[in-house]
């Protein structure tokens, strides 16, 4: 059966199946059913069922079950495990990070502000992500080395400085104040728009 259930502040749904094996067989129904909703619906799906045997419970899970319960159960106990696995479908990490008109999405690997598309290198890119995660912060030398090639860094070049002014170049066009700041002697810190 499929319910919408209301449980503490969240809203979820939910496919609850039995899992009887007297009319079809329980993770042939359930691979079948995961196979038309969950893709496309993301509903959490859970089998309930009066065996309880190891064997059984695999199969519901290879079957695409993201919880099992055997009967006899409590609803208590029901409603509690629908919303643990709520909790874990739906906190998911961003793909997308946004600092005023800036918007970079993590997954396409584009940046754009105010509507345009910015183009962007990779190592610009990833200046400008780390600057994102920590706006508002002191971003480092060390660190933006550190994230963008992956080794301290600890000599006295001025590669960052040529990538932070680039970087600048792209988000700062038509703008009187920068939106990348540099902290004498401490780093960068990225300000919203």
């Amino acid at each position: 059966m499929g319910a919408r259930w209301r449980v503490g502040s969240y809203s979820s749904n939910a496919a609850i199946q039995r899992s009887g094996r007297a009319r079809l067989d329980a993770p042939q129904s359930q691979r079948h059913r995961s196979a038309q909703s969950r893709p496309s619906s993301g509903r959490a799906h859970a089998c309930h069922r009066a065996d309880g045997a190891v064997p059984d419970k695999l199969d519901g899970f290879e079957a695409g079950a993201d919880d099992y319960l055997v009967k006899p159960f409590a609803i208590d106990e029901l409603l509690a495990r629908i919303e643990a696995v709520h909790r874990r479908t739906t906190h998911k990490p961003t793909m997308e990070l946004d600092a005023g008109e800036l918007q970079l999405s993590l997954s396409t690997k584009r940046l754009s502000m105010a509507g345009r598309v910015i183009d962007l290198t990779p190592t610009e890119f990833n200046m400008l992500e780390l600057l994102m995660r920590f706006k508002g912060q002191v971003v480092t030398r060390k660190m933006l080395c550190e994230h963008v090639w992956g080794f301290n860094w600890e000599g006295p070049t001025n590669v960052i400085e040529v990538h932070i002014n680039r970087l600048r170049g792209k988000i700062d066009k038509g703008r009187d104040d920068s939106l990348i700041h540099t902290i004498r002697g401490r780093g960068y810190a990225l300000t919203s728009p």
